[in-house]
């Protein structure tokens, strides 16, 4: 009877790992030999900032009207009126010469970034935006 308890006790100690799972991730295959450790770590791609090329100029009329004088890398390339929500853009290879009537009421953005209104309604102003050097 002690040998019979003996026998159970052994086979209980032997299958019960296999029984609730606790077995189920030790059996780890060891490393090769040619195996690195340690990786190379990927380096990430730094991101650089795009500086715009020339010129680009965007003009947008929020509210009444204005009139406009633009110049691109010297050359007349607009004059008239704009009313309150149309947009005009105009890109050039080194600079752009904007006369605005009534400056107040349009938001201009040079080379993605926004720089609002240049003036006061009903004020003229006269600005020459440059290519960024480098």
């Amino acid at each position: 009877m002690v040998v019979g308890l003996i026998v159970i006790a052994a086979a209980i100690y032997l299958y019960l790992p296999d029984i609730t799972g606790a077995n189920k991730n030790i059996q780890v295959p060891p490393p090769s030999k040619t195996e690195n450790k340690n990786p190379p770590q990927e380096k990430a791609p730094q991101e650089t900032p795009i500086t715009p090329k020339g010129v680009n100029l965007t003009l947008n009329v929020v509210d009444n009207l204005s009139w406009m004088y633009v110049e691109i890398d010297g050359k007349p390339a607009f004059t008239g009126f704009l009313a309150s929500g149309q947009v005009k853009e105009f890109k050039g290879a080194e600079k752009i010469y904007l006369k605005l009537g009534n400056a107040g009421v349009v938001e201009v953005e040079f080379n993605g970034q926004k720089m609002g209104v240049l003036g006061g309604q009903g004020e003229v102003v006269k600005k020459e935006f440059t290519a960024p050097q480098g």
